[in-house]
């Protein structure tokens, strides 16, 4: 009996040791986890303090958690929330410490992927951008959802475009996983390879993701890219005008063709590269635009200038974007349009930004410390009357009174009482208001003076109110927009009796150079006076054709040579495009005794 237990002695042991040297050499991910109460109160802290950007003291709590609850089921969460932390307080070399930790002691984890993604991101801060390119490759090839997929390569994409030259683009091809990822790669080699001017190769490119990939053989990148190649071959500059030359627009439409006939045919005069136009008719429809504009994805094409209104512009923004097209809008004003596309450029200034301007120039050189504001309800009337109003308001005036009047009122009796009323209780005395009979006067009749109103209304309405802010006795400096420079406004009685300043895009005067002889070369070949639409058109040519002037025809290159253009001045006048390439340049005109004066 006691050599029996002795003799189990050394096998107790054995297994204890071989348990032992079991669980040294299980990996941390796969013992067992525990939720343990503290650390969840803890962690619901340290969240709180992420969520309110306090990065350096969610770091601490986050850190305490990893060391203090190594086991806790929620230890990779800890983890990455920490690098996290780090990195937006920019601690970027203790963040990547703990997100290359996670990676080595969790390789299986779903958090993975965001800590490849934080590492490329780190890499590219420190200018290491082959450092930056691996990690955001590893992110997407590791990556379990679509919608980060998508995130990671792009971020793959921008930095390899950026920093790689097109052989070493095509080599990471190779290594990535996912059908999906691997063409994006492929797609931006290709294009690599067609902003190198290798263009065989690059069409070898489409060619193999064609073949390789037959699931998005149909992608319109291709095609469009390919077209541009061919494109580069021909060495002619083609402009394709979007304009409706049936419909009721057609008038507008048959212009802005003249317009552009006309500018081609004056550089023609010296010789250069050949040019042609490709007219497509809208027809004044957004969906026949957008259709055109699809179906020019797979055409050369240098440039679209065109179409005519702003719904139209939508569509045909969003495919040129597919194709690299760059647009020149000359007409289309709608806010937000550059958004649509990045190859959209806008001639004619938003609403918003008129009123913008109207409200600088008031605020700085006039010094109006007090405003009221009286705009038709409409999406023309509302922009201009916001861009007026948050601008004078951040200038340090004050709004007192503003309303909007729906269009077609012809008596405004209701807002100008509304607005005297807005004066009159802070000074209002009964024995001041009396009439020559000694009677109380009603509000009608008493006369105030408004420092200003502005009032960005249509011709027709202001032929209306003008005489009735002379009836209900308001003195005031008149603000507004394009329609205060009608001739028949001008001659006003109640235009000469108030100061007026408005902003307007259409206005010429006779010290425009530029209009004046777009006016008479327009009038000489085409027997009618052109309209704003025709000038606007014009120049948009002419910024195309200024760069075809320089060599360059494609729409890569007509793209860059437009966004490098700060200021252009035409026929429609000065153009200052911001970096969102939307014109902001919008003058500042001031009526007085019937005479208009440009102020700079």
């Amino acid at each position: 009996m006691g050599n029996r237990v002795k003799s189990q002695g050394p096998l107790a042991v054995f297994i204890f040791c071989l348990a032992l040297c079991t669980l040294i050499g299980t990996p941390l991910f796969a013992l067992d986890y525990t939720y343990d109460e503290n650390a969840g109160f803890l962690y619901s802290e340290a969240l709180d303090s992420y969520r309110q950007d306090k990065f350096e003291q969610s770091a601490e709590q986050f850190a305490e958690l990893v060391n203090d609850y190594p086991w806790d089921a929620r230890i990779t969460i800890f983890k990455l929330l920490q690098g996290k932390s780090l990195f937006y307080s920019g601690n970027f070399e203790q963040s990547k410490d703990v997100f290359q930790r996670l990676i080595k002691a969790h390789p299986k984890s779903t958090y993975v992927s965001p800590s490849h993604y934080f590492l490329g991101k780190i890499y590219y801060f420190q200018e290491s951008y082959d450092s930056s390119v691996q990690a955001f490759m590893k992110a997407a090839n590791n990556s379990r959802e679509r919608e980060h997929t998508e995130i990671y390569t792009e971020n793959f994409i921008s930095v390899a475009r950026a920093h790689l030259e097109a052989d070493e683009l095509y080599s990471y091809m190779r290594e990535a996983q996912g059908k999906e990822f691997a063409f994006e790669v492929g797609w931006a080699a290709a294009e690599k390879y067609y902003a190198e001017r290798r263009f065989e190769r690059a069409e070898d490119i489409i060619a193999e993701l064609e073949a390789r990939y037959p699931d998005f053989a149909d992608d319109r990148r291709l095609s469009a890219l390919s077209q541009k190649i061919v494109q580069f071959a021909s060495q002619k500059a083609i402009i394709a005008l979007f304009a409706p030359l049936s419909g009721d627009w057609a008038r507008f439409g048959r212009m802005m063709s003249n317009a552009v006939d006309l500018a081609i045919a004056e550089y023609r005069e010296e010789p250069g590269i050949e040019v042609e136009k490709k007219i497509y008719d809208t027809f004044g429809d957004m969906i026949a635009a957008a259709i055109d504009a699809k179906r020019l994805t797979d055409n050369p094409v240098s440039a679209i200038i065109g179409p005519l209104s702003s719904g139209e512009a939508v569509g045909v923004a969003a495919f040129s974007d597919i194709g690299n097209i760059p647009v020149i809008a000359p007409t289309a004003s709608e806010k937000g349009l550059t958004s649509v596309s990045d190859m959209l450029f806008q001639l004619t200034p938003t609403p918003e930004r008129m009123g913008e301007a109207l409200a600088e120039m008031v605020a700085r050189d006039i010094g109006l410390d007090s405003v009221a504001v009286l705009a038709p309800l409409d999406n023309y009337g509302k922009q201009i009357a916001d861009g007026f109003v948050h601008t004078a308001i951040d200038s340090g005036a004050t709004v007192f009174y503003q309303t909007f009047y729906p269009r077609g009122t012809r008596d405004y009796r209701r807002f100008l009482l509304e607005l005297k009323e807005e004066l009159l209780p802070d000074t209002f005395v009964a024995e001041i208001f009396l009439n020559e009979e000694g009677d109380t006067m009603e509000v009608e009749e008493i006369p105030v003076h408004v420092p200003a109103i502005f009032m960005p209304s249509y011709e027709s309405e202001l032929k209306l109110i003008l005489p009735q802010l002379r009836f209900y006795k308001i003195n005031t400096i008149l603000l507004g927009s394009d329609s205060y420079g009608e001739s028949e406004i001008v001659e006003m009685r109640e235009s000469k009796d108030n100061p007026v300043l408005f902003v307007s895009k259409t206005l010429t005067l006779p010290e425009d150079t530029l209009w004046l002889k777009f006016n008479y070369l327009y009038q000489t070949e085409y027997e009618e006076p052109p309209e704003e639409v025709a000038a606007a058109t014009y120049d948009a040519a002419n910024i195309v054709l200024d760069c075809v002037k320089k060599g360059l025809y494609t729409s890569d290159e007509i793209w860059k040579c437009v966004r490098e253009k700060q200021e252009y001045e035409g026929a429609s006048g000065k153009i200052r495009f911001s970096a969102q390439r939307e014109n902001v340049y919008v003058p500042v005109y001031f009526l007085t005794e019937g005479e208009i004066i440009r102020l700079e």
